[in-house]
């Protein structure tokens, strides 16, 4: 009796060598794709080298911080669905300019959290590995995450993730039973889905932006309200310390007379308390209700990002109001000025605008600046100019507001910015 026809199949099908395109090798993203799409031609909106920031749009930094938002709520939607394969991948993409320990960034292997065996805790390598830390960034609170190097322009970082090719990570794993599984990266994918973060963000944006633009005007009257509540408190410390003790009287030498109590004036007058700059604003508008429906959901990370935002506004306005000087009476003031604010924001650029901050450092920055005693300078011509802090800072406030009206019309138009990326990605897609 002949064997059926289809176990002889079978057995030729399993006895056969395997085929080039059915060999996968294992683990590193970049010899572990098998690959399933490639672009037959260069795009129309990408087949030119993208120009470089300083010659193109002045308001880049504002759009790539948008990406780098994007980015990491998508990456922190990926670790909540547990994906850290996804986030290894697009962190090796995108090449964040963090540069963890003091180095440039390395690409990481993608590989199962089990995989670490027993690699010590305290290396920096080992607890990347970590599946709740499978990116830097994810961490990264602070500005110019994004590397301009890779991706000199906004849609450049969009442009070069819709030429990779898809791709196919084989994951090896300790498990005797599941020793490896598949993990599809669809480049069009990702793009589409950092698209609609990006928009979302941008709506936020654009009502956040709003609000920052009428922040100038009520911090600095917040300022003048602490200022007239300090000199009313000093003003109450020195009537009850010159005023005489309640049942006073009789010979100053035995107790009698004026007396002071205990912590007023004196010794607490040279103790005075330190006067704060202004009472920091309210971020209850950042706070979701469910009742409120699903459409005002915020996007991952709206507290961190509106925090960001408001320290790259405060930051551009600097870096717009050092450009054209400090206004002043007369040209020698404003050179001064200018040069005072130019030391006082340098002096301060490591400490509140690069790398990890923590949060309010915008507030912080003002309130310096505000709290600064004014100085006398001389010209070297025989004369002398006084430069206000105070007055620096009102100019600035004015120059943020107008910076962040000009910024909410940017993000207000973020869905025609994108139809482009999304024809190409949609062409992707379809395979086209």
């Amino acid at each position: 009796m002949h064997p059926p026809w289809w176990l002889l199949a079978a057995l030729a099908a399993a006895l056969a060598p395997p085929s080039a395109d059915a060999w996968t090798p294992k683990l590193a993203p970049a010899a572990s794709a098998k690959s399933t799409f490639g672009p037959s031609s260069s795009t129309r909106l990408f087949s030119t080298p993208d120009p470089a920031p300083s010659s193109g749009d002045p308001n880049s930094v504002y759009r790539t911080f948008i990406n780098q938002c994007s980015v990491q709520s998508f990456m922190f939607l990926l670790k909540t669905t547990r994906d850290p394969y996804s986030i290894r991948w697009l962190d090796n993409f995108t090449m964040p300019a963090i540069r963890p320990g003091g180095r440039d960034h390395q690409p990481q292997p993608v590989t199962a959290p089990e995989a670490q065996g027993g690699a010590a805790l305290d290396d920096p390598e080992a607890s990347l590995m970590d599946q709740n830390v499978a990116s830097e960034l994810l961490r990264y609170h602070g500005l110019g995450a994004m590397n301009t190097t890779a991706f000199p322009t906004w849609d450049a970082y969009f442009g070069e993730l819709l030429k990779r090719r898809d791709e196919t990570l084989v994951i090896e794993t300790w498990d005797p039973r599941c020793p490896e599984f598949d993990v599809d990266i669809s480049p069009a994918s990702l793009c589409s889905r950092i698209l609609s973060i990006r928009e979302q963000i941008c709506r936020e944006f654009a009502e956040d932006l709003d609000k920052i633009s009428r922040m100038g005007a009520q911090i600095y009257a917040q300022y003048w309200d602490e200022v007239r509540t300090e000199r009313e408190r000093r003003q109450a410390a020195r009537e009850a310390a010159a005023a005489p003790e309640e049942g006073g009287g009789g010979d100053p030498g035995e107790g009698g007379g004026k007396a002071r109590s205990p912590g007023a004036g004196g010794e607490a007058g040279r103790q005075e308390r330190v006067q704060a700059g202004f009472a920091r604003q309210s971020l209850i508008f950042l706070e979701w209700d469910p009742n409120f429906g699903e459409d005002s959901r915020p996007s991952p990370l709206r507290t961190g990002n509106f925090d960001l935002l408001v320290l790259l506004v405060t930051q551009e306005a600097v870096n717009r109001l050092l450009a054209r000087g400090v206004e002043g009476d007369n040209p020698e003031e404003e050179r001064e000025s200018t040069e005072f604010l130019r030391d006082f924001y340098y002096g301060r650029v490591v400490s509140h605008f690069t790398g990890q901050q923590r949060y309010r450092r915008a507030d912080d920055f003002l309130e310096e600046l505000m709290l600064s005693p004014p100085r006398v300078k001389d010209t070297g011509r025989g004369a002398y100019v006084l430069v206000d802090p105070l007055n620096i800072a009102e100019l600035l406030l004015i120059t943020r507001d107008a910076v962040a009206a000009e910024w909410a019309q940017i993000a207000r138009e973020a869905p025609q910015e994108h139809v482009e990326i999304r024809r190409l990605q949609l062409d992707r897609m379809m395979g086209k």
